[in-house]
């Protein structure tokens, strides 16, 4: 077929990210550290023990990485950045931006050049579209260049004051069980880059490949989990109340539509931790892996993803805690 130019950037990773041998990948989702410089060690000793444990081939980052107000200058970033990833031992890594990843004290698009710039970070970011951290990120058959699995980042932004004019929590329908927040969210032109960009991959895989999706605020369809607990299987803590964006941007329609996407996954909440099957889509969280962030110390750590290269749709996902591993 013929190779588009949105294709081969989807298609282009800094390292290849391949299933093993034995035919697994694991994926470490961590979120919402909003550590400063000074980092309180547990988190550096939980991020260190978990990691040994798991032994993952892709750390997944799930925004709010820097406490944002706090990192005045693309030095302090850096910096910042090089104990964190000293922490991960050499595992690459990619990231999806939260709110507090645009409340730095310099433009967005230069702390995503810096993330770049990381020998072991493979994110990317797509110019022209709404966001930061929107890129594909192709997992390859172990013994060859077949495309067996995605992973998809989605950037929900910062916040949407310009466009909630008369949105309020009090506002939000009778029962709902979310706060409706001021946050941002999936925008058109994002869900229509992640369509077209799908689509062109399943023509080049001669397959719909299955995938993951990450995003820092949760699509609505979350709160389902906390709704109709047993309807879904929702297993894991579920007590705080989501943080939603002011509108419902469709993103978990358009996924259950085009097919592909086999779990999104999510942070920004910090003491949630529910994993839920909705529509044949798991829904996650992953609960608060930095001491500076409010949370439950001891529901701190990050969410494990296993994936079989003989049947990547079936997704296997826990729950890893720091206390268990220290």
């Amino acid at each position: 077929m013929h190779v588009t130019q949105r294709l081969a950037e989807n298609l282009r990773t800094k390292r290849p990210l391949r299933f093993r041998a034995d035919g697994s990948f694991k994926i470490l989702m961590l979120s919402d550290y909003q550590e400063t410089i000074d980092f309180d060690e547990r988190t550096l000793r939980g991020t260190r023990a978990i990691v040994r444990a798991t032994a993952p081939d892709l750390i997944l980052l799930g925004g709010d990485i820097p406490c944002g107000p706090k990192m005045k200058t693309p030095d302090e970033l850096r910096a910042y950045l090089d104990v964190l990833v000293d922490a991960f031992g050499g595992v690459p890594f990619c990231h999806v931006f939260g709110n507090h990843d645009y409340d730095i004290g310099f433009p967005a698009h230069e702390a995503t050049a810096i993330y770049e710039e990381i020998p072991t970070c493979v994110s990317k970011h797509t110019a022209g579209i709404h966001g930061e951290t929107n890129y594909m990120l192709p997992i390859l058959a172990s013994g060859s260049g077949d495309v067996r699995f995605a992973v998809w980042g989605l950037d929900t932004g910062n916040r949407i004051e310009s466009l909630r004019e008369g949105i309020t929590d009090e506002a939000r329908p009778e029962g709902h069980p979310a706060v409706i927040g001021p946050w941002d969210g999936i925008r058109f032109d994002q869900m229509a880059w992640y369509w077209n960009s799908s689509c062109e991959l399943e023509a080049y895989a001669g397959h719909k490949v299955p995938a993951l999706m990450a995003m820092h605020v949760a699509p609505w369809e979350i709160t389902n989990l906390q709704t109709s607990p047993a309807g879904t299987g929702a297993v894991g803590a579920s007590g705080e109340r989501y943080n939603l964006s002011a509108f419902n941007s469709g993103i978990f329609f358009t996924a259950l539509q085009r097919g592909d996407v086999c779990c999104i996954a999510s942070g920004h909440t910090h003491e949630n931790d529910v994993m839920g099957t909705y529509c044949g889509i798991k829904l996650c969280n992953v609960s608060s892996a930095g001491y500076a962030a409010y949370g439950i110390d001891e529901r701190r750590g990050g969410r494990l993803f296993t994936l079989r290269e003989d049947a990547p749709e079936k997704i296997e996902t826990e729950m890893v805690y720091y206390k268990d591993h220290i």
